[in-house]
């Protein structure tokens, strides 16, 4: 299944400037989605870190890892009978940063998520670039109604 941004909108709550997901090239709900987003030279972070040499906060790619999770976990809660939920971070675990990710570059996240019907969800995240591993984590999120 493929998302494109204005369909991701309607799964996240995220809005410009904190939404980290452009696209959804592949999602099994419940399961996984791997999504795309394009880091911009524009985005006002690069002003601040570090203006003399901008590179994407850690921050910012767990973010972006936890919103690809979130859109494998809406896609269970949609339909007439939905009940809308949030999904709030409860952890961030062994949370590793091994590329930095720069103004240009474009990110793909993985997130597999466990257990999705849980009122805590885990999921194992990885952030790509150009093929090569940028940053992994476990991450945790308990969902509340609306």
């Amino acid at each position: 299944m493929k998302l494109n941004n204005e369909e991701v909108k309607k799964l996240l709550p995220h809005r410009d400037p904190f939404l980290w997901v452009d696209e959804v090239l592949e999602c099994e709900p419940g399961k996984y989605a791997v999504a795309t987003k394009y880091m911009s030279p524009d985005l006002a972070i690069y002003k601040g870190h570090f203006p003399s040499f901008p590179i994407t906060p850690g921050v910012i790619t767990v973010e972006a890892m936890a919103q690809t999770a979130g859109v494998a976990t809406a896609l269970l809660n949609t339909g007439e009978n939905a009940e809308p939920r949030l999904g709030f971070f409860a952890g961030i675990e062994n949370a590793r940063f091994k590329r930095k990710i720069l103004p240009g570059d474009t990110i793909v996240m993985k997130s597999v998520v466990r257990d999705p019907n849980a009122r805590f969800v885990y999921a194992d995240c990885e952030a790509t670039v150009n093929g090569e591993i940028a940053a992994t984590a476990t991450i945790s999120f308990v969902f509340a109604k609306q």
